[in-house]
């Protein structure tokens, strides 16, 4: 089952570490920095196929935990 399984079946994470492990494995240093902000909202600026898509589906599932 892949990471993005979780989110689309409505299952919980409940182990942060496995949820920052996946996301260190996926993301680059900048696209895990977005993913992890907590304080207010985040603008993602960036160019086609950059994993927008994919940082900020991380950072809801960061945000839900």
């Amino acid at each position: 089952m892949r990471y993005n399984d979780y989110i689309v079946l409505g299952e919980e994470i409940k182990n942060m570490s496995i949820l920052l492990d996946n996301m260190k494995k996926k993301l680059n240093e900048n696209q895990f920095e977005v993913a992890t902000h907590t304080t207010g909202p985040a603008v993602v600026m960036a160019g086609a196929g950059s994993g927008k898509t994919q940082t900020l589906v991380d950072r809801v599932a960061y945000l839900r935990i």
